[in-house]
Protein backbone atom coordinates (compact mmCIF):
# COMPACT_ATOMS: atom_id res chain seq x y z
CA UNK A 1 0.00 0.00 0.00
CA UNK A 2 4.63 5.45 -1.21
CA UNK A 3 6.83 8.22 0.20
CA UNK A 4 7.94 11.36 -2.58
CA UNK A 5 10.95 9.48 -3.74
CA UNK A 6 9.80 5.65 -3.92
CA UNK A 7 6.37 4.14 -4.18
CA UNK A 8 7.19 0.89 -3.82
CA UNK A 9 6.30 -1.85 -1.20
CA UNK A 10 6.14 -0.79 2.53
CA UNK A 11 8.41 -1.48 5.21
CA UNK A 12 7.45 -2.61 8.47
CA UNK A 13 9.00 -1.26 11.89
CA UNK A 14 11.81 -3.83 12.63
CA UNK A 15 13.17 -5.24 15.94
CA UNK A 16 16.76 -7.05 16.58
CA UNK A 17 17.55 -9.74 15.34
CA UNK A 18 17.23 -12.88 18.17
CA UNK A 19 19.56 -13.68 20.36
CA UNK A 20 21.73 -16.21 18.67
CA UNK A 21 22.67 -13.32 16.21
CA UNK A 22 24.88 -10.26 16.54
CA UNK A 23 23.24 -8.39 13.93
CA UNK A 24 20.79 -5.55 14.40
CA UNK A 25 18.22 -4.31 11.73
CA UNK A 26 17.04 -0.69 11.28
CA UNK A 27 13.85 -0.31 12.64
CA UNK A 28 12.59 2.83 10.84
CA UNK A 29 8.98 1.55 8.99
CA UNK A 30 9.97 3.57 6.09
CA UNK A 31 11.46 2.10 3.40
CA UNK A 32 15.43 2.97 3.49
CA UNK A 33 17.24 4.15 0.11
CA UNK A 34 20.44 2.53 0.98
CA UNK A 35 18.77 -1.36 1.81
CA UNK A 36 21.54 -3.41 3.05
CA UNK A 37 20.82 -7.26 2.29
CA UNK A 38 19.51 -7.99 5.99
CA UNK A 39 16.88 -5.82 5.95
CA UNK A 40 14.67 -8.27 4.35
CA UNK A 41 11.23 -6.36 5.41
CA UNK A 42 8.93 -6.67 2.47
CA UNK A 43 5.21 -5.86 2.92
CA UNK A 44 2.28 -6.13 0.36
CA UNK A 45 1.36 -2.40 -0.19
CA UNK A 46 -1.91 -3.53 -1.93
CA UNK A 47 -4.60 -5.53 -0.37
CA UNK A 48 -6.67 -8.23 -1.66
CA UNK A 49 -6.78 -8.67 -4.89
CA UNK A 50 -8.98 -6.09 -6.29
CA UNK A 51 -12.36 -7.74 -7.35
CA UNK A 52 -10.78 -10.97 -9.11
CA UNK A 53 -14.55 -11.95 -8.76
CA UNK A 54 -14.04 -11.77 -5.30
CA UNK A 55 -14.61 -8.46 -3.19
CA UNK A 56 -11.51 -6.74 -2.29
CA UNK A 57 -9.91 -6.94 1.46
CA UNK A 58 -12.32 -4.05 3.38
CA UNK A 59 -14.62 -3.94 0.72
CA UNK A 60 -13.95 -1.28 -1.86
CA UNK A 61 -17.58 -1.06 -2.70
CA UNK A 62 -20.43 -2.58 -0.59
CA UNK A 63 -23.50 -3.74 -2.50
CA UNK A 64 -25.60 -1.36 -4.54
CA UNK A 65 -28.76 -0.35 -2.95
CA UNK A 66 -30.01 1.99 -6.09
CA UNK A 67 -32.96 3.93 -5.54
CA UNK A 68 -36.38 3.41 -6.98
CA UNK A 69 -35.14 5.09 -10.17
CA UNK A 70 -31.17 6.26 -9.99
CA UNK A 71 -32.05 9.29 -12.44
CA UNK A 72 -34.48 10.57 -9.57
CA UNK A 73 -32.09 13.27 -8.92
CA UNK A 74 -31.23 14.08 -11.60
CA UNK A 75 -32.78 17.32 -13.31
CA UNK A 76 -34.79 16.03 -16.33
CA UNK A 77 -36.60 19.18 -16.42
CA UNK A 78 -39.99 20.00 -15.37
CA UNK A 79 -43.08 17.60 -15.49
CA UNK A 80 -41.04 14.75 -17.19
CA UNK A 81 -42.17 11.84 -15.21
CA UNK A 82 -37.99 10.36 -14.50
CA UNK A 83 -39.53 6.78 -15.00
CA UNK A 84 -40.32 7.57 -18.66
CA UNK A 85 -36.67 7.79 -20.45
CA UNK A 86 -35.27 6.36 -23.52
CA UNK A 87 -33.65 2.94 -22.30
CA UNK A 88 -35.39 2.83 -18.90
CA UNK A 89 -36.70 -0.81 -18.46
CA UNK A 90 -33.11 -2.41 -19.85
CA UNK A 91 -31.29 0.74 -17.50
CA UNK A 92 -33.29 -1.17 -14.56
CA UNK A 93 -32.24 -4.30 -15.93
CA UNK A 94 -28.67 -3.26 -15.66
CA UNK A 95 -29.11 -2.34 -11.86
CA UNK A 96 -30.63 -5.03 -10.92
CA UNK A 97 -27.18 -7.07 -12.90
CA UNK A 98 -25.00 -4.86 -10.86
CA UNK A 99 -26.44 -5.53 -7.69
CA UNK A 100 -26.27 -8.80 -7.97
CA UNK A 101 -22.86 -8.66 -9.11
CA UNK A 102 -23.20 -9.51 -12.50
CA UNK A 103 -20.91 -7.00 -13.66
CA UNK A 104 -19.92 -8.26 -17.90
CA UNK A 105 -23.69 -8.51 -18.45
CA UNK A 106 -24.26 -5.23 -16.53
CA UNK A 107 -21.45 -3.70 -18.68
CA UNK A 108 -23.24 -4.63 -21.82
CA UNK A 109 -27.11 -3.77 -21.11
CA UNK A 110 -25.52 -0.14 -19.89
CA UNK A 111 -23.32 -0.19 -23.27
CA UNK A 112 -26.49 -0.46 -25.07
CA UNK A 113 -28.68 2.13 -23.40
CA UNK A 114 -26.08 4.51 -23.44
CA UNK A 115 -25.51 3.68 -27.46
CA UNK A 116 -29.81 4.26 -27.96
CA UNK A 117 -29.76 7.08 -25.72
CA UNK A 118 -26.63 9.22 -27.28
CA UNK A 119 -28.24 8.62 -30.54
CA UNK A 120 -31.84 9.89 -29.08
CA UNK A 121 -31.23 12.49 -26.73
CA UNK A 122 -27.45 13.72 -27.37
CA UNK A 123 -23.74 13.10 -25.97
CA UNK A 124 -24.20 15.43 -22.56
CA UNK A 125 -28.12 14.31 -22.33
CA UNK A 126 -28.63 13.74 -18.80
CA UNK A 127 -29.64 10.24 -18.85
CA UNK A 128 -27.19 9.08 -21.38
CA UNK A 129 -24.19 10.65 -18.87
CA UNK A 130 -25.53 8.53 -16.11
CA UNK A 131 -25.63 5.12 -18.42
CA UNK A 132 -22.51 5.84 -18.81
CA UNK A 133 -21.65 6.53 -15.73
CA UNK A 134 -22.82 2.93 -14.65
CA UNK A 135 -20.73 1.57 -17.75
CA UNK A 136 -17.71 3.11 -16.07
CA UNK A 137 -18.74 1.40 -12.58
CA UNK A 138 -19.48 -1.95 -14.27
CA UNK A 139 -16.03 -1.54 -15.97
CA UNK A 140 -14.17 -0.50 -12.25
CA UNK A 141 -15.72 -3.64 -10.83
CA UNK A 142 -14.02 -5.87 -13.59
CA UNK A 143 -10.73 -4.06 -13.59
CA UNK A 144 -10.74 -2.44 -16.41
CA UNK A 145 -9.32 0.70 -15.02
CA UNK A 146 -8.48 2.48 -18.38
CA UNK A 147 -11.26 2.24 -19.97
CA UNK A 148 -13.12 3.18 -16.41
CA UNK A 149 -10.73 6.31 -15.88
CA UNK A 150 -11.65 7.31 -19.55
CA UNK A 151 -15.17 6.80 -19.14
CA UNK A 152 -15.34 8.69 -15.98
CA UNK A 153 -13.25 11.46 -17.00
CA UNK A 154 -15.89 12.01 -20.10
CA UNK A 155 -18.64 11.84 -17.14
CA UNK A 156 -17.22 14.27 -14.86
CA UNK A 157 -16.35 16.87 -17.83
CA UNK A 158 -19.66 16.66 -19.14
CA UNK A 159 -21.11 16.89 -15.77
CA UNK A 160 -19.85 19.90 -14.79
CA UNK A 161 -20.91 21.34 -17.96
CA UNK A 162 -24.43 20.19 -17.59
CA UNK A 163 -24.73 20.67 -14.11
CA UNK A 164 -21.51 22.25 -12.28
CA UNK A 165 -19.21 21.69 -10.43
CA UNK A 166 -20.44 21.25 -7.09
CA UNK A 167 -23.57 19.41 -8.40
CA UNK A 168 -23.94 15.97 -6.10
CA UNK A 169 -23.86 13.76 -9.58
CA UNK A 170 -20.74 15.77 -10.55
CA UNK A 171 -18.76 15.07 -7.42
CA UNK A 172 -19.85 11.67 -6.91
CA UNK A 173 -18.50 10.81 -10.43
CA UNK A 174 -15.78 12.56 -9.39
CA UNK A 175 -15.14 10.85 -6.08
CA UNK A 176 -15.47 7.32 -8.77
CA UNK A 177 -12.46 8.69 -11.48
CA UNK A 178 -10.34 9.06 -8.22
CA UNK A 179 -10.81 5.73 -6.69
CA UNK A 180 -10.29 4.44 -10.24
CA UNK A 181 -6.95 5.71 -10.54
CA UNK A 182 -6.38 4.89 -7.51
CA UNK A 183 -6.69 1.51 -8.14
CA UNK A 184 -5.10 1.48 -11.28
CA UNK A 185 -1.27 2.35 -9.80
CA UNK A 186 -1.63 -0.10 -7.10
CA UNK A 187 -2.60 -2.90 -9.34
CA UNK A 188 0.49 -1.47 -11.55
CA UNK A 189 3.09 -1.31 -8.51
CA UNK A 190 1.73 -5.14 -8.04
CA UNK A 191 2.70 -6.47 -11.33
CA UNK A 192 5.86 -7.06 -12.67
CA UNK A 193 6.53 -4.55 -14.18
CA UNK A 194 6.11 -2.70 -10.95
CA UNK A 195 9.47 -0.97 -11.20
CA UNK A 196 8.97 1.36 -14.90
CA UNK A 197 5.33 2.76 -12.99
CA UNK A 198 7.17 3.69 -9.70
CA UNK A 199 7.97 7.66 -11.12
CA UNK A 200 4.03 7.98 -12.99
CA UNK A 201 2.91 6.31 -9.68
CA UNK A 202 4.05 9.05 -8.02
CA UNK A 203 2.54 11.62 -9.67
CA UNK A 204 -0.36 9.94 -10.30
CA UNK A 205 -1.03 9.37 -6.70
CA UNK A 206 -0.75 13.03 -5.94
CA UNK A 207 -3.86 13.58 -8.73
CA UNK A 208 -5.73 11.18 -7.06
CA UNK A 209 -4.78 13.31 -3.71
CA UNK A 210 -5.96 16.71 -5.29
CA UNK A 211 -9.23 14.74 -6.80
CA UNK A 212 -10.13 13.56 -3.27
CA UNK A 213 -9.47 17.02 -1.37
CA UNK A 214 -11.89 18.53 -3.97
CA UNK A 215 -14.44 16.39 -4.02
CA UNK A 216 -14.37 16.43 0.19
CA UNK A 217 -14.61 20.16 0.08
CA UNK A 218 -17.52 20.20 -2.38
CA UNK A 219 -19.63 17.35 -0.70
CA UNK A 220 -18.88 19.25 3.11
CA UNK A 221 -19.99 22.37 1.61
CA UNK A 222 -23.26 20.41 -0.54
CA UNK A 223 -24.20 17.75 1.98
CA UNK A 224 -22.36 18.53 5.27
CA UNK A 225 -19.12 17.37 6.93
CA UNK A 226 -21.05 14.27 8.53
CA UNK A 227 -22.88 13.02 5.59
CA UNK A 228 -21.83 9.92 4.62
CA UNK A 229 -20.89 10.21 1.27
CA UNK A 230 -18.48 12.81 2.33
CA UNK A 231 -17.08 10.47 4.99
CA UNK A 232 -16.85 8.35 2.24
CA UNK A 233 -14.48 10.23 -0.27
CA UNK A 234 -12.82 11.32 3.12
CA UNK A 235 -11.44 7.92 3.91
CA UNK A 236 -10.40 7.69 0.55
CA UNK A 237 -8.28 10.61 0.72
CA UNK A 238 -6.87 9.10 3.82
CA UNK A 239 -6.37 5.99 1.84
CA UNK A 240 -4.60 8.19 -0.48
CA UNK A 241 -2.22 9.86 1.87
CA UNK A 242 -1.56 6.00 3.69
CA UNK A 243 -0.48 5.11 -0.09
CA UNK A 244 1.91 7.98 -0.12
CA UNK A 245 3.21 7.60 3.32
CA UNK A 246 1.60 10.37 4.97
CA UNK A 247 1.32 8.85 8.19
CA UNK A 248 0.41 11.52 10.36
CA UNK A 249 -2.24 13.03 8.25
CA UNK A 250 -3.52 9.93 7.10
CA UNK A 251 -3.87 9.35 10.83
CA UNK A 252 -6.12 12.10 11.68
CA UNK A 253 -8.51 11.61 8.81
CA UNK A 254 -8.71 7.96 9.16
CA UNK A 255 -10.03 8.62 13.01
CA UNK A 256 -12.16 11.69 11.85
CA UNK A 257 -13.95 9.16 9.44
CA UNK A 258 -13.96 6.43 11.91
CA UNK A 259 -16.02 8.57 14.77
CA UNK A 260 -18.19 9.62 11.61
CA UNK A 261 -19.41 6.09 10.54
CA UNK A 262 -19.58 5.15 13.88
CA UNK A 263 -22.03 7.77 14.62
CA UNK A 264 -24.09 7.52 11.41
CA UNK A 265 -23.55 4.24 10.59
CA UNK A 266 -23.45 2.41 13.75
CA UNK A 267 -20.07 0.71 16.03
CA UNK A 268 -20.55 -2.78 13.82
CA UNK A 269 -20.97 -1.06 10.75
CA UNK A 270 -18.96 -2.46 8.36
CA UNK A 271 -17.53 0.72 6.80
CA UNK A 272 -16.51 1.74 10.62
CA UNK A 273 -14.89 -1.47 10.88
CA UNK A 274 -13.48 -0.55 7.75
CA UNK A 275 -12.06 3.00 8.86
CA UNK A 276 -11.08 1.26 12.21
CA UNK A 277 -8.54 -1.11 9.60
CA UNK A 278 -7.07 1.16 8.10
CA UNK A 279 -6.37 3.71 10.92
CA UNK A 280 -4.70 0.47 13.07
CA UNK A 281 -2.73 0.58 10.28
CA UNK A 282 -1.36 4.10 10.29
CA UNK A 283 -0.47 3.17 13.94
CA UNK A 284 1.27 0.11 12.77
CA UNK A 285 3.42 2.33 10.79
CA UNK A 286 3.87 4.82 13.39
CA UNK A 287 5.17 2.04 15.69
CA UNK A 288 2.27 2.20 18.22
CA UNK A 289 1.87 -1.41 17.87
CA UNK A 290 -0.13 -1.49 21.84
CA UNK A 291 -2.96 0.93 20.01
CA UNK A 292 -2.57 -0.97 16.38
CA UNK A 293 -3.31 -4.43 18.82
CA UNK A 294 -6.15 -3.18 20.45
CA UNK A 295 -8.00 -1.75 17.85
CA UNK A 296 -7.42 -4.51 15.23
CA UNK A 297 -8.97 -7.02 18.39
CA UNK A 298 -12.13 -4.50 18.09
CA UNK A 299 -11.80 -4.90 14.16
CA UNK A 300 -11.52 -8.96 14.30
CA UNK A 301 -14.08 -9.34 16.74
CA UNK A 302 -17.20 -7.20 14.42
CA UNK A 303 -15.63 -8.64 11.11
CA UNK A 304 -16.05 -12.10 12.61
CA UNK A 305 -19.40 -11.09 13.78
CA UNK A 306 -20.56 -9.45 10.55
CA UNK A 307 -18.98 -10.76 7.94
CA UNK A 308 -17.58 -14.53 9.63
CA UNK A 309 -14.66 -15.67 10.52
CA UNK A 310 -13.48 -16.70 6.28
CA UNK A 311 -14.42 -13.54 5.29
CA UNK A 312 -11.47 -11.94 3.32
CA UNK A 313 -11.58 -8.66 5.64
CA UNK A 314 -11.34 -11.00 8.63
CA UNK A 315 -8.38 -12.67 7.81
CA UNK A 316 -6.70 -9.15 6.64
CA UNK A 317 -7.27 -7.56 9.76
CA UNK A 318 -6.12 -10.94 11.50
CA UNK A 319 -2.64 -10.90 9.35
CA UNK A 320 -2.26 -7.45 10.68
CA UNK A 321 -3.13 -8.37 14.34
CA UNK A 322 -0.30 -11.01 13.69
CA UNK A 323 1.72 -8.46 12.83
CA UNK A 324 1.56 -6.25 16.14
CA UNK A 325 2.15 -9.56 18.53
CA UNK A 326 4.65 -9.63 16.22
CA UNK A 327 6.47 -6.90 16.52
CA UNK A 328 5.65 -6.95 20.38
CA UNK A 329 7.66 -9.68 20.97
CA UNK A 330 4.52 -12.33 21.02
CA UNK A 331 5.87 -14.73 18.89
CA UNK A 332 4.26 -17.73 19.85
CA UNK A 333 1.28 -16.00 19.57
CA UNK A 334 1.82 -14.50 16.01
CA UNK A 335 2.59 -17.50 14.50
CA UNK A 336 -0.54 -19.20 15.55
CA UNK A 337 -2.50 -16.42 13.93
CA UNK A 338 -0.36 -16.49 10.68
CA UNK A 339 -0.64 -20.05 10.67
CA UNK A 340 -4.97 -19.19 10.86
CA UNK A 341 -4.73 -16.54 8.44
CA UNK A 342 -2.52 -18.72 5.82
CA UNK A 343 -5.32 -21.45 6.32
CA UNK A 344 -7.91 -19.60 5.74
CA UNK A 345 -6.69 -17.55 2.44
CA UNK A 346 -5.24 -20.42 0.70
CA UNK A 347 -8.63 -21.64 1.33
CA UNK A 348 -10.40 -18.40 -0.05
CA UNK A 349 -8.07 -17.06 -2.83
CA UNK A 350 -5.56 -19.87 -3.45
CA UNK A 351 -2.14 -21.09 -2.63
CA UNK A 352 -0.08 -18.60 -5.16
CA UNK A 353 -2.54 -15.44 -4.20
CA UNK A 354 -0.34 -12.25 -3.16
CA UNK A 355 -2.32 -12.24 0.23
CA UNK A 356 -1.64 -16.08 1.00
CA UNK A 357 2.23 -15.84 0.19
CA UNK A 358 2.87 -12.53 2.40
CA UNK A 359 1.03 -14.29 5.44
CA UNK A 360 2.94 -17.59 4.88
CA UNK A 361 6.68 -15.04 4.55
CA UNK A 362 5.44 -13.86 8.17
CA UNK A 363 4.86 -17.52 9.23
CA UNK A 364 8.64 -18.26 8.62
CA UNK A 365 9.91 -14.83 10.05
CA UNK A 366 8.09 -15.60 13.65
CA UNK A 367 8.90 -19.22 12.99
CA UNK A 368 12.58 -17.78 12.57
CA UNK A 369 12.49 -15.94 15.43
CA UNK A 370 11.36 -18.82 17.83
CA UNK A 371 14.60 -20.96 16.39
CA UNK A 372 12.50 -23.25 13.95
CA UNK A 373 14.78 -23.10 11.25
CA UNK A 374 14.10 -25.87 9.22
CA UNK A 375 9.95 -25.53 8.77
CA UNK A 376 11.05 -21.42 8.24
CA UNK A 377 13.13 -22.72 5.77
CA UNK A 378 10.41 -25.17 4.34
CA UNK A 379 8.11 -22.50 4.35
CA UNK A 380 10.11 -20.06 2.39
CA UNK A 381 10.73 -21.83 -0.39
CA UNK A 382 6.89 -22.33 -0.97
CA UNK A 383 6.76 -18.65 -0.90
CA UNK A 384 9.87 -17.68 -3.09
CA UNK A 385 7.98 -20.20 -5.94
CA UNK A 386 4.97 -18.44 -5.77
CA UNK A 387 6.29 -15.17 -5.35
CA UNK A 388 8.75 -15.60 -8.66
CA UNK A 389 5.67 -16.79 -10.76
CA UNK A 390 3.18 -14.27 -9.26
CA UNK A 391 4.94 -11.01 -9.05
CA UNK A 392 8.00 -11.61 -10.94
CA UNK A 393 12.27 -12.80 -9.27
CA UNK A 394 13.09 -9.02 -8.76
CA UNK A 395 10.01 -7.84 -7.33
CA UNK A 396 11.02 -6.33 -3.57
CA UNK A 397 9.03 -8.94 -1.91
CA UNK A 398 10.41 -11.87 -3.81
CA UNK A 399 13.82 -10.22 -2.69
CA UNK A 400 12.82 -9.43 0.68
CA UNK A 401 12.05 -13.79 1.15
CA UNK A 402 14.84 -14.59 -0.66
CA UNK A 403 16.56 -12.57 1.96
CA UNK A 404 15.26 -14.07 5.05
CA UNK A 405 15.90 -17.60 3.58
CA UNK A 406 19.75 -16.63 3.22
CA UNK A 407 19.46 -15.02 6.56
CA UNK A 408 18.09 -18.56 7.75
CA UNK A 409 20.63 -20.62 6.21
CA UNK A 410 23.34 -18.49 7.18
CA UNK A 411 22.14 -18.70 10.42
CA UNK A 412 22.03 -23.05 11.29
CA UNK A 413 24.23 -23.35 7.86
CA UNK A 414 21.23 -25.20 6.56
CA UNK A 415 21.20 -26.39 2.54
CA UNK A 416 18.79 -25.03 0.09
CA UNK A 417 17.79 -28.57 -0.35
Amino acid sequence: MADASYLGPRKSPQKTLPSHSKQTVEKSPKASSNETEDQYEPETTIQTSRNNSKEPAIADDMPVEPASNPHQSLSLGAGTDPFEFIGSEDFERGMDLFSNRNYSEAEQVFQQVSQRQQKALGKEAIENLQSKYWLARTLYKQKEYQEAQELFEEVVQAKEKVLGKEAIETLESKHWLARTLYFQEHEALKAKHWLARIFRTQKQFQLVEQLFREVVRGQEKVLGKEAVKTLDSKHWLARTLYSQKQDQEAKEVFREVARGREKALGKEAIETLESKHWLARTLYFQEQNQKAQELFREVVRGQEKVLGKEAIETLESKHWLARTLYFQEQNQKAQELFREVARGQEKVLGKEAIETLESKHWLARTLYWQNQDREAKKVCREVIQGQEKVLGIEHPETVGTRRLLNRILRHNRLSWH
